[in-house]
């Protein structure tokens, strides 16, 4: 439950809503997780299916994909090539 408000919280300060996150920075609430870049870009496809599945529109999907991808440099921590 608590990923969920803290994503919810990330969202709408990111995007400019009235809900400010109150979590952790990004690195250290990520560090030692190894995520990868794989690994990002499957949280991303499914944030997209997610938004499409709830009926978000094409513009606010459009317009918060980009804004989530600038995060990907303060939670991948190595490349997902072998």
């Amino acid at each position: 439950m608590r990923l969920k408000e803290h994503l919810i919280q990330y969202i709408s300060g990111a995007t400019g809503g009235p809900t400010q996150f109150a979590g952790k920075d990004l690195v250290t609430t990520h560090e030692h997780m190894s995520i990868t870049n794989t690994q990002f870009d499957a949280f991303l496809d499914d944030l997209q299916q997610s938004m499409k599945a709830v009926g978000l529109g094409e513009r606010e999907q459009t317009d918060l994909l980009p804004i989530i991808e600038r995060t990907r440099e303060f939670i991948v921590e190595q490349d997902s090539k072998p």
